[in-house]
């Protein structure tokens, strides 16, 4: 076949109605010349779209239609490559041609390709004139989201102030949509963003709160609120009102948030209270009614839960029954009192403590029997437990104090009235059902007001009063068990150390109050060493106080804090050490 020319090539769009929807097929005519003469006769077509008028990349997919008439060399063809290829990039049609009784045959291609240009129809739509559409041509919803490719719209393309706050939905604009530094102050207006527009971790907000006397401003937390701190310095106050005759009967730990409580025994009204410190020095103060079911809350001995629950031991006097004080919050606003079963009766002077299991144990006197028994609560919350015998051999069992050790056991420390000893009880297992009782100290009339605790290497340690000679002393246990260890003198100025209590410190140097008995002082023992061979001790608040027991904590930063009475005006006080030795 002679090599075919192209003479002529027409692009027209499609005709349409306002029915109709446009497409992307488009009619191609032209004129086809073989050997110089116009052609006649049935052709084969190949359609190929370039980027370049030479060479250059195909763009989309070959369009090809066969036997095409070509009649005195017009043709007339419609191609359709689809809407993907028209990006804007200016494209040229490649057209080949063979005879159509040649299938199989190369086709032939023609020169030179053709520049496709723009229809009137899409030429009109790309020279939209500025402002040419308004507000009223686009109907209200129109334009959706859908419509509009993520990053179409710029900043350039919107007016100042051509978005308001009408047009914008709750969540629209995330943080991702948002360049850096793109919002400043300028765009906010005043009150729009409060504290909860506000991500605590980044920016602080505005400081509210303030500290009570007594504390300093130690720092300031995300929400705003402020953290405070008792001053470095030694203090003591009187933290509640007149509450009569009550033996000084008082027990505190540190609860939720650094903030003392101390359980005791109301003489006017012969109720068991708690008060609830709300700062950390003791400035300002809750006092609420546990139990008011007779004369109740003497001899009270107060404990903390791993999960911050506190619980409480004491006596109900009117009936001499044995109860517990079940705080079903951290701070004991409410709760449920119970009587505990076959404990006898006369009780006195109770000590508490949790085991590892999360279960309570209670030593305590019986009056009737002059021994010393244990509550063994089968359970956390004491529903259940029974009652032990543990040593009855004489009138023992006095001033109790109970301590756990690393394997779950407790062991007691009491005193025997009727040898004038100090003994200990060493229980065999967790539950108390059996174990060991001890004499200690029998030099005189020594064993009053024990108070025992559990050292770093899981040895007892033991403070009581000589009352032969006045002293306050400490025994060192050698084992777990103390079946052997020596006793030592602490304190010998003046007549001292009654009502003892002991806290082991962080460092494992134990800590001890007490009553300096000749000047109705408070004192402190500071240990210099773990079986406190040696020591200091300080005088804390001078004057006339002190009816009965002191009971001795620790701070989240180590100070002891220590709870006793004023025997002149009958409040409860409490004294708050300014570092862990009580120096200040």
């Amino acid at each position: 076949m002679p090599k075919p020319t192209l003479i002529i090539l027409l692009l027209a769009g499609l005709t349409f109605d306002a029915t109709a929807q446009l497409s992307s097929t488009f009619t191609y005519q032209g004129q086809l010349e073989s050997g110089g003469q116009l052609a006649n006769g049935s052709f084969d077509f190949r359609f190929v779209l370039f980027d370049a008028p030479s060479d250059g990349a195909e763009v989309g997919v070959p369009f090809e239609i066969d036997s095409v008439d070509v009649v005195n060399g017009t043709f007339i063809v419609e191609l359709d490559f689809g809407d993907t290829p028209y990006d804007g990039t200016q494209l040229w049609l490649d057209i080949s041609v063979r005879a159509a009784s040649g299938p199989g045959e190369p086709y032939t291609g023609l020169t030179p390709r053709q520049k496709v240009t723009a229809v009137p129809y899409a030429l009109h739509a790309d020279m939209v004139a500025t402002n040419a559409i308004s507000a009223a041509e686009i109907a209200d919803g129109a334009v959706g989201p859908t419509e509009i490719a993520g990053g179409a719209v710029g900043a350039p393309a919107l007016a100042g102030a051509a978005v308001g706050t009408q047009a914008i939905q709750n969540g629209a604009i995330t943080q991702a949509k948002l360049a850096v530094n793109s919002v400043s102050s300028a765009q906010v207006v005043d009150g729009s963003l409060g504290s909860a527009d506000v991500a605590s971790d980044q920016i602080q907000l505005r400081v509210r709160g303030s500290c009570a006397a007594d504390t300093y401003l130690a720092g300031v937390n995300a929400d705003g609120s402020v953290r405070c701190v008792g001053l470095p310095y030694g203090l003591a106050r009187s933290v509640t009102s007149p509450v009569g005759t009550s033996g000084g009967e008082v027990a505190v730990v540190v609860g939720e948030g650094n903030r003392p409580l101390i359980s005791f025994y109301d003489g006017l009204t012969t109720d068991l209270r708690l008060l609830d410190c709300l700062n950390d020095v003791c400035s300002a103060s809750e006092t609420r009614t546990l139990d008011n079911s007779g004369v109740v809350g003497r001899f009270s001995d107060i404990a903390l839960r791993a999960n911050g629950l506190p619980l409480i031991s004491y006596i109900d006097s009117g009936g001499d029954q044995l109860k517990f004080y079940d705080c079903t919050d951290a701070r004991c606003t409410t709760g449920v009192a119970r009587e505990l079963t076959g404990v006898g009766s006369a009780i006195q002077a109770t000590s508490i403590a949790v085991r590892n299991n999360g279960r309570p144990i209670i030593s305590y006197h019986n009056g009737v029997t002059d021994s010393l028994n244990v509550y063994d609560c089968t359970n956390s919350t004491c529903t259940i437990g029974a009652a032990r015998t543990l040593d009855a051999t004489a009138s023992v069992g006095f001033q109790s104090s109970i301590a756990i050790g690393v394997d779950g056991f407790p062991v007691i420390s009491y005193y025997d009235g009727d040898n004038d000893q100090l003994k200990l009880y060493a229980c065999n297992g967790s539950t108390c059902s059996a174990g060991t009782a001890r004499i200690l100290d029998s030099d005189g009339n020594v064993g009053l007001f024990t108070a025992i605790a559990i050292k770093s290497d899981n040895f007892p340690i033991i403070t009581y009063y000589d009352a032969t000679l006045d002293q306050l002393k400490a025994y060192r246990c050698s084992n777990f068990v103390c079946s052997f260890g020596t006793d030592v003198v602490l304190d010998t100025v003046s007549n001292v150390g009654g009502f003892t209590s002991i806290v082991i410190r962080a460092d494992g140097l134990p800590i001890v109050s007490y009553i300096d008995n000749t000047n109705d002082d408070l004192k402190l023992y500071d240990c210099l060493d773990s079986n406190c061979s040696s020591g200091i001790a300080r005088r804390l608040d001078q004057r006339t106080v002190l009816a009965g027991p002191t009971s001795i904590a620790l701070s989240e930063e180590g100070f002891p804090i220590i709870a006793y009475e004023d025997n002149t005006s009958s409040t409860v006080r409490l004294y708050r050490c300014g570092d862990a030795a009580c120096e200040r």
